[in-house]
């Protein structure tokens, strides 16, 4: 029941998103139907009747936003679902852009989803490789002037860098990249060994800090302080993936971007285009419109 929102698509896709797990996860699971006073009687309106907590425009405007979200791939180590299904309901759930729902989505409050989140335009250039204590501290999208002026001088919680563990498979496991781009020659940067990031991922010693030890490959990395680029990683903007390759066995990590927020409309729009002129077919156009202040 409340899973219906797995491969929800956009409206743009011909029907407009399920409805069913935003509404549930309000009535049921948060806000309740009726606004509460402290003491848990119910707030009335001048009428006397109860206030309700959200309307249909809200559960429509948070349908929207649980759009692009599809299972994982089964594995074999998962037992079978009742009805005998191989689905994975274990994994995280991952995000198929070309079915996310792209334009501003409203809040219960008369604001909008992404309010108080950085703007992705005002992360610093070559975000995936700069320390966090380093940043300035980015504007808050959705704010009066006034307020986002207070808001950026004050201390903001700092950006956390991520990289996760992927496995021995090159493909975004949080992100469904179209098949063109995933399977691409250059879909991941191969890490040179005398890289600072590869001495991180790669996590070589014991408990005693033996030198020469195996890599380890922790499923997760948070990386914490600024790293000099090597080689390939010097002329790249950031990256979806890394290829990690030891002695004896070659593994992939998946950055994850610091959450920010993309504006729908913004001033001097450029339109991109891949290198060499080589569009995705999955996407249905040869170019694209882009902020340009956004990695």
């Amino acid at each position: 029941l409340f899973l219906t929102l797995v491969d929800s698509k956009s409206l743009a896709h011909g029907t407009p998103p399920d409805e069913n797990y935003a509404r549930e996860l309000m009535q049921l699971f948060t806000v309740g139907l009726f606004e509460l006073n402290l003491d848990g009687t119910m707030q009335r309106d001048a009428r006397g009747e109860p206030i309700a907590t959200y309307e249909t425009l809200a559960i429509m405007s948070f349908a929207r936003s649980w759009t692009g979200m599809s299972r994982q791939q089964p594995r074999s180590n998962i037992e079978l679902s009742e009805d005998g299904s191989s689905v994975n309901n274990v994994d995280p759930m991952r995000i198929v852009s070309t079915w996310r729902d792209a334009l501003p989505k409203m809040n219960l409050h008369h604001g909008y989803m992404g309010d108080h989140v950085p703007l992705c335009s005002d992360l610093p250039p070559r975000v995936a490789r700069r320390a966090a204590q380093d940043e300035p501290a980015p504007r808050v999208h959705g704010r009066p002037r006034a307020a986002l002026l207070r808001l950026a001088a004050a201390p903001l919680p700092a950006p956390r860098r991520e990289v996760a563990l992927i496995g021995h498979s090159a493909a975004a496991a949080l992100t469904s990249d179209p098949p063109s781009i995933a399977s691409a020659p250059n879909a991941s940067l191969t890490l040179s060994k005398s890289s600072l990031l590869f001495e991180r991922l790669c996590a070589a010693g014991d408990a005693s800090g033996a030198a020469g030890a195996a890599c380890t490959f922790p499923s997760e990395v948070i990386i914490d302080a600024n790293l000099a680029c090597s080689g390939d990683e010097c002329g790249v903007a950031t990256v979806r993936t890394v290829r990690v390759q030891s002695e004896s066995e070659t593994v992939y990590y998946e950055y994850m971007r610091p959450a920010c927020v993309h504006l729908a409309f913004y001033n001097d729009a450029a339109t991109i285009r891949t290198a060499g002129g080589v569009w995705p077919p999955e996407i249905g156009a040869s170019t694209m419109c882009a902020d340009p202040l956004s990695e």
